[in-house]
């Protein structure tokens, strides 16, 4: 994945995760509220919000053996890693909904998807940094640079 290729598609990617997670999630709960004696539309939303992020693992996999554009494929994941922010900030303002602890405000959802969608690619970023420059400092030691790179992978899922 291109650095540059990723900034050029960036306003492509938004587009796809954002309104189109958004439309998934509004077609999920229509087909759920039709199929399904669940009066609750905000209950419909937020199985529609789980039911909504794609997962795209098999497509990058089959992409990178049939040799697909380089563009393509940034788009596929790119688009991946803020879908799923973008489901979970629905499914969590529609649980909200539901349980009646909170309304339906713009700014907190804003908020919400900024964190969950770029905040982990930060900590990420921070962490990733701190390991490679601790690794650095580890001579002639297999099992520090393995503790190490495990505490590091699983540190940062904490």
């Amino acid at each position: 994945c291109s650095w540059h290729i990723f900034a050029t598609q960036l306003g492509q990617i938004v587009i796809l995760a954002v309104p189109g997670v958004i439309m998934c999630t509004a077609m999920t709960a229509a087909l759920i509220h039709a199929l399904y004696p669940i009066d609750d539309w905000n209950a419909c939303f937020m199985i529609g919000a789980m039911l909504s992020a794609t997962d795209p693992v098999a497509v990058v996999a089959l992409m990178k053996e049939l040799g697909a554009s380089s563009r393509l494929s940034t788009l596929i994941e790119g688009e991946s890693l803020l879908n799923d922010g973008t489901s979970i900030v629905i499914f969590n303002v529609f649980k909200d909904a539901v349980t009646g602890e909170g309304a339906i405000e713009a700014g907190p959802v804003a908020a919400e998807f900024v964190q969950l969608a770029f905040g982990g690619v930060a900590v990420g970023l921070l962490l990733a940094f701190i390991t490679v420059f601790l690794l650095g400092r580890i001579h002639n030691d297999v099992s520090g640079e393995i503790t190490l790179t495990l505490v590091a992978a699983f540190g940062t899922l904490w």
